[in-house]
């Protein structure tokens, strides 16, 4: 019984097995070299609490324009990021009024 057991997980191995040595002599482990795509649950709930908050603060102190202006320049929320002339051209304004939104606040 204990031979089927452990024949079962024969093939698996740990992430923390050593694979080799780096060029300074320091262990690799698989960790070291797996990379996700995707980021963790914790992390993904992290930020999006901290976006969340982001989101009521800038609703909080900021005109329905600079909110537009700021949302623009940093690509918040899926937005696209746009330098200071784009947004100037997309919301019919000049590229200082821009600048004093973002920066002059």
């Amino acid at each position: 019984m204990s031979l089927r057991f452990s024949k079962k997980f024969q093939n698996d191995i740990s992430l923390y097995e050593p694979i080799g040595t780096d060029r300074d002599g320091n262990e690799i482990v698989m960790l070291d070299v797996i990379n996700s795509e995707t980021p963790d649950f914790a992390e993904q709930l992290h930020l999006a609490i901290e976006s969340e908050k982001m989101l009521h603060a800038v609703q909080e102190r900021l005109s329905k324009r600079e909110q537009i202006v700021v949302i623009f320049r940093y690509g918040l929320w899926g937005q696209e990021e746009l330098t200071q002339q784009e947004i100037a051209g997309r919301l019919g304004i000049s590229r200082s009024y821009v600048y004093r939104h973002i920066y002059c606040k």
